[in-house]
């Protein structure tokens, strides 16, 4: 059985947690110190962070012992032979619209969300909140995400994720349109309601 769902969703969890850590941390750096030494602080961290994970890193997981999608033994030539049968060539790829639909779909979805997440703070600062009620947001989106990715790996892995990318486009394009209202009017709950809609899809 393959548990690819879940292994994408528990190392897509350090991208959360950062949002609830860092995004704070770093606006108050900034008050206090400015954005320059800040920046220097983060690169320094980030420096700190990923020597040591350099070293634990694996090129190959068969020394290991470890196989492709949780298998415990190499696959079998007959199955390597099946699912080649299955499998397209980039160029058969190329000439179906299906793919040209999912890189648009896909492309669009993760633009919205890098966006979203980078204009946050100067969205809501020019609408008259406070940078530490924006920053706060980034927070309120982080957490859902971090705690309801472990739940789309496992769906992933049990269901067809086809219907799953469908939801999670339909729940994130829903919570912009509320976003979107909540920072026009002026209200609060609103965006707390967006922004949480926004990590949870």
């Amino acid at each position: 059985m393959s548990l690819r769902g879940r292994a994408i969703a528990i190392a897509a969890m350090g991208v959360s947690l950062a949002g609830v850590i860092l995004t704070p941390a770093v606006t108050v750096s900034i008050d206090l110190v400015g954005w320059r030494e800040t920046w220097r602080l983060l690169a320094l961290l980030t420096v700190v962070l990923i020597g040591p994970a350099a070293f634990l890193m694996r090129s190959s997981p068969e020394r290991h012992g470890l196989h492709p999608d949780g298998a415990r033994e190499v696959a079998t030539d007959s199955a390597i032979q099946a699912d080649y049968e299955r499998s397209m060539t980039r160029g058969e790829a190329l000439r179906t619209p299906t793919f040209y639909w999912l890189v648009t779909a896909f492309g669009l979805f993760v633009i919205t969300i890098q966006v979203m997440l980078l204009q946050t703070i100067p969205m809501l600062t020019d609408a008259g909140y406070a940078r530490t009620t924006a920053a706060a947001m980034i927070a309120v989106t982080s957490v859902p995400a971090l705690l309801s990715k472990p739940v789309w790996g496992w769906l992933i892995d049990e269901l067809k994720p086809a219907p799953l990318a469908s939801l999670s486009s339909a729940l994130t394009a829903l919570s912009l349109f509320i976003i979107v209202w909540g920072t026009g009017a002026h209200h609060l709950p609103g965006l707390y309601a967006g922004f949480f809609l926004l990590g949870i899809g």
